[in-house]
């Protein structure tokens, strides 16, 4: 897809494919990674057992959140791989660092701003600050995480990402990922007779980044002061009648009526779960729910859970197909 292609696709189509193709998955390793090192370091001064299950109510307090006593037997692990994207939902660094990487990659606010662009400014200044102070605060080298890893990758994008839309000089590393090409091709251009920019301080300035990047198809320009996040549904023409909102998984499946199983829907935190009947009633559960949980099919069959990150606006006129589309994902609107 060319740049220019690429400039005129909406934040709407943009979060769908942020939602659908990731790029945040290395941030998750990155999380466990370091909540692994700190059980290793709590448990060489603590009973293991008692870290195991401290770590269980800080990492996912869902998942006793009905009273459920936690076992000696369940592993703080296996809760969190047990519950799909509950990095990003349980952990509210892990949800600056989804919503982060949307602006990021991007180039958009995944919260809805309503066009307002002070406040979609203000956001993203607080996503920012937020994941520098947890980089800075994180002992990735006295813990023997690699350098150059996933969540530093994030945290310089956005942050280079950000000079550039308020006209800042940006480092030449960071427009090197931006543009698609090595680091090594980079520092020829900004060195030598013929080279294609200036350096300020060891950055290039941001005017000169921007006119390079408008020839890259690599580079998503940011959209965020132009368009408010939106909520979204399946493509229509005709207005809607019956607003119903539905959440959606990071994969981007949704709640609907075709998940009804046995004896209703299943929906909860693991180990908390409740089958209910009624999908109104078990939506209406779901939205009064913190964090909304609930149990669908993956693509050979096998229920699990998964974890809503957001919410999606659809004509109530829609469930009955969605309901009857296997492995309904919320990007199936552009096919529609």
């Amino acid at each position: 897809m060319s740049a220019k292609d690429k400039n005129l696709i909406p934040a709407e189509e943009r979060q769908l494919l942020y939602i659908e193709y990731g790029g945040y998955d290395g941030v998750e390793n990155i999380l466990r990674e370091l909540c692994e090192r700190l059980s290793d370091y709590l448990s060489a001064i603590a009973q293991p057992e008692v870290v195991n299950q401290a770590l269980i109510r800080i990492l996912a307090p869902d998942h006793d959140r009905k009273g459920t006593e936690i076992l000696p037997s369940v592993d703080w692990r296996k809760v969190l791989d047990d519950t799909s994207g509950l990095w990003f939902t349980e952990l509210p660094i892990g949800g600056v660092l989804f919503q982060l990487g949307a602006y990021a990659n991007y180039g958009i606010v995944m919260s809805n701003t309503e066009g307002r662009v002070d406040d979609a400014h203000k956001k993203l200044e607080e996503l920012i600050e937020r994941a520098e102070t947890f980089y800075k605060l994180s002992p990735l080298d006295l813990w023997g995480i690699e350098p150059n890893n996933d969540l530093q990758k994030l945290v310089q994008i956005a942050s280079n990402r950000w000079a550039l839309d308020n006209g800042r000089p940006v480092e030449p590393v960071a427009l090197a990922i931006f543009g698609g090409v090595s680091e090594g091709r980079m520092r020829n251009m900004t060195s030598g007779q013929n080279k294609t920019f200036s350096l300020v301080d060891g950055r290039i300035p941001a005017q000169e980044a921007l006119a390079w990047l408008s020839t890259r198809d690599e580079f998503w320009n940011s959209i965020w002061r132009e368009d408010a996040q939106p909520q979204y549904g399946m493509s229509r023409e005709a207005p809607i009648k019956e607003a119903i909102f539905l959440p959606v998984a990071r994969d981007g499946s949704v709640f609907h009526p075709g998940l009804y199983r046995g004896s209703g829907y299943t929906i909860g935190p693991k180990g908390s779960e409740d089958t209910v009947e009624h999908f109104e009633n078990a939506l209406k559960t779901l939205q009064e729910m913190p964090t909304p949980y609930w149990r669908r099919p993956n693509e050979k069959g096998n229920w699990g859970i998964v974890v809503g990150i957001e919410w999606a606006r659809f004509d109530a006129s829609e469930l009955d197909a969605i309901a009857r589309t296997p492995g309904y994902r919320v990007s199936d609107r552009r096919n529609a």
